[in-house]
């Protein structure tokens, strides 16, 4: 895959990276592809390292291959270094379902009298500079955390933030739990761009809030040494009547 992509899950179940670096002087020593995973209910990176290349010119090839259900964000950026040791980092690529903003984890339970920190992803995949505008919805009890460089906007339900081209930046929306839930309710989110009106993205996260456990029970052991206890607490009484 070549450029920046925002890419439906209906239309591919995978994606495949392919790098092919080459150095006609000192040759490749280390060819990398760096990578950070949005996708079911977690964000992690890691880097796939392709190793050395035959010295004075030789070919190197590095691949990545990973499913591509929905909610899914793939950031990487293919980073080569020579055997004289100068490195040639390239930009970060995207291909991702959500074109501007996102929630990392999308199905909440807590217990009442919780609160939880909601990761929210905001990305610019344009050429050039862009505002986005971040509303919620819906769950009333959720609100943007302060951040530097954002700006907070209907009283911490929404959030502006300028973005450089093809940047990401991570958010947090504070959730407070005050009643159970019966059934899932939904905190909405809705995002925007400055520089393109046609450009909309959505996203939503469930939430279920239930009763703590009053008793969390107790170890086969701990049960064993009650039951134990309790027949030689009948037994005693019982030789006594």
């Amino acid at each position: 895959i070549k450029g920046r992509f925002a890419v439906s899950s209906d239309e591919t179940e995978s994606v495949n990276i392919t790098s092919v670096a080459t150095d006609t002087q000192s040759g490749v020593n280390n060819h990398q592809i760096d990578y950070c995973v949005t996708q079911a209910n977690a964000y992690f990176c890691g880097i796939y390292d392709a190793g050395p290349a035959d010295e004075w010119g030789g070919q190197n090839k590095a691949w990545l291959t990973m499913n591509y259900p929905e909610n899914t964000v793939l950031k990487y950026r293919i980073n080569v270094r020579d055997r004289a040791g100068n490195w040639n980092k390239s930009q970060y690529f995207f291909v991702a379902t959500h074109e501007l903003a996102n929630f990392v984890t999308h199905n909440l339970f807590l217990s009442l009298g919780q609160s939880y920190d909601l990761r929210v992803q905001a990305r610019n995949l344009q050429n050039k500079f862009d505002n986005i505008t971040i509303l919620l919805d819906g769950y009333q009890l959720a609100y943007f955390l302060n951040v530097s460089g954002a700006e907070l906007i209907a009283g911490g339900r929404g959030l502006k933030v300028g973005l450089n081209p093809y940047e990401e930046r991570m958010f947090y929306v504070r959730v407070v739990s005050a009643e159970v839930t019966n059934a899932p309710v939904w905190l909405n989110l809705t995002a925007t761009s400055k520089i393109d009106a046609n450009l909309l993205d959505e996203d939503a996260v469930s939430i279920m809030i239930s009763y703590p456990a009053s008793f969390p029970g107790l170890a086969e052991w701990a049960m064993v040494i009650l039951v134990f206890m309790s027949a030689a607490i009948y037994w005693k009484m019982g030789t006594k009547i």
